[in-house]
């Protein structure tokens, strides 16, 4: 989802190392003490492409040690991926194909990780020239050591990475095995650590069989309904909603969200909101809608809620 990275409902500028930026993509990171980078939805782009993902470093780790890493990882829900038959003799091959374009040439590590079971595949691509975007592709045997459970938990994480050290680099590539911390980035010898580096990804696509495809271009809206199932940040322009009195004698409305989340309970938050004579508050959030609390005032009065956030992320 968003692999071409045209959706950034939080912002298309981020400091983080340590969780999601443009929708669907988040930063996993341990011990890394002085490194630091901006993340952008850069313009800067392969032909048929209008955005990437660009890291580029503002402050460099002096020495990668050997418990030092950075990665790029999307964690793809379970339900969404039973069609693959992992665990079973009919388990399907993959195909992920990337453009990648780095200011450091070199071999980086890449694995896709079945979280059920605890299964990672662990394998790498080579930058050959700087600055110049580049596709790459990579064929993944059917997994039939693992299988996924189909819930809305994780099922795979696709992960990218930057830097690493020792600790995690020393594994086999090439093959389907239970998991291990030095297969995490098996293979990675260029680290993207200096003042100035960059690293830029588009185009990332998984898909089932062992020829990869031309990227699958999907209208924005599609790929938009599909992020806001893990997160949406909406600025509704003062949508109004009338507040009644419950049965057990609370008064409440209730948002609806235009999409549905992953699963009850999500994460809300409301913003600017303002009502004739009392507050907001959010009193329960399920997968289809939130009830909100009107801390005072009549029942009738109707609040305005400017903008809300629901997150919901594997």
């Amino acid at each position: 989802i968003n692999g071409a990275f045209n959706v950034a409902q939080r912002g298309t500028s981020h400091t983080t190392t340590s969780a999601y930026t443009l929708d669907r993509w988040t930063f996993q990171t341990d011990l890394l003490d002085q490194y630091a980078h901006t993340v952008t939805q850069s313009t800067d782009t392969p032909e048929g492409f209008s955005s990437s993902l660009k890291i580029e470093v503002t402050t460099s780790e002096t020495s990668v040690e050997s418990g030092e890493d950075l990665a790029l990882t999307q964690r793809i829900e379970a339900q969404n991926l039973q069609h693959l038959q992992a665990g079973t003799s009919s388990a399907k091959s993959l195909a992920l194909s990337f453009y990648v374009k780095s200011s450091v040439t070199g071999v980086y590590a890449v694995h896709l990780q079945a979280i059920d079971d605890s299964k990672i595949f662990p394998t790498t691509y080579t930058i050959n020239s700087a600055n110049t975007w580049e596709y790459k592709t990579i064929s993944i045997p059917p997994c039939t050591i693992a299988t996924i459970d189909n819930d809305n938990g994780t099922g795979f994480n696709l992960t990218f990475i930057t830097i690493s050290g020792s600790d995690y680099t020393g594994g086999s590539t090439g093959s389907w095995q239970s998991y291990a911390s030095n297969l995490f980035a098996a293979g990675h010898q260029a680290n993207v650590s200096s003042d100035g580096d960059t690293w830029l990804i588009t185009g990332v696509q998984l898909e089932v069989g062992q020829n990869p495809t031309s990227f699958e271009h999907e209208p924005f809206n599609v790929t938009l309904e599909k992020c806001q199932r893990y997160f949406q940040s909406n600025d509704v322009g003062a949508l109004t909603m009338s507040i009644v009195r419950d049965s057990d004698d609370i008064k409440r409305g209730t948002l609806f969200y235009p999409t549905r989340m992953r699963s009850d309970g999500p994460s809300v938050t409301l913003s600017n909101t303002t009502l004739d004579g009392g507050g907001l508050s959010v009193d329960e959030a399920r997968d289809t809608g939130v009830h909100v609390t009107m801390s005072s005032g009549s029942d009738g009065n109707v609040p305005k809620i400017h903008i809300y956030t629901v997150e919901d992320e594997l």
